[in-house]
């Protein structure tokens, strides 16, 4: 979630909100917008990163389909309250079975005509963050490539 702020007509994005008190400062992680009794999220330190992509590999010397895994993909979260939850879902391109070998990773599998050269097939995924105790929300994408090969 974004947050910007204006001044003299020129706004900027937020990065990190701190507030300083007796010369502590701590990060703030999410403040609360109220309007006629009702509280929205309007800003959360919550961020999500993974890598941009994870690929595997298959081959098999005669016709037909083999399975690909690709390497798991860890997702990491920051700020926030430091208790989340991480779910995994297809975006486009090719569709793969998603395992969750921890529950900020997963692992993309597929099967595949083989070819020579390697039928290559990519889809996107998305991982979405949830912070438990506050419900904010935060989500980043990745590319997952299974190549299968006909060796000859």
């Amino acid at each position: 979630m974004t947050m910007s702020v204006g001044a003299s007509g020129v706004w900027k994005q937020v990065q990190n909100i701190s507030i300083g008190v007796s010369g502590v400062w701590k990060q703030v992680l999410n403040i609360w917008v109220g309007a006629s009794g009702v509280w929205k999220l309007g800003y959360s330190a919550l961020s999500v990163s993974l890598p941009a992509s994870v690929s595997g590999n298959c081959s098999r010397t005669t016709a037909g389909s083999c399975s690909a895994s690709t390497a798991e993909a860890l997702a990491t979260a920051s700020g926030g309250s430091g208790s989340y939850s991480f779910a995994w879902s297809f975006v486009s391109g090719s569709n793969a079975t998603i395992t969750t070998p921890h529950s900020n990773g997963a692992v993309f599998t597929r099967s595949g005509a083989v070819a020579n050269p390697a039928n290559v097939l990519t889809g996107v995924f998305r991982c979405t963050v949830t912070d438990t105790v506050t419900g904010a929300t935060a989500s980043a994408t990745l590319d997952a490539t299974t190549r299968h090969t006909l060796s000859v």
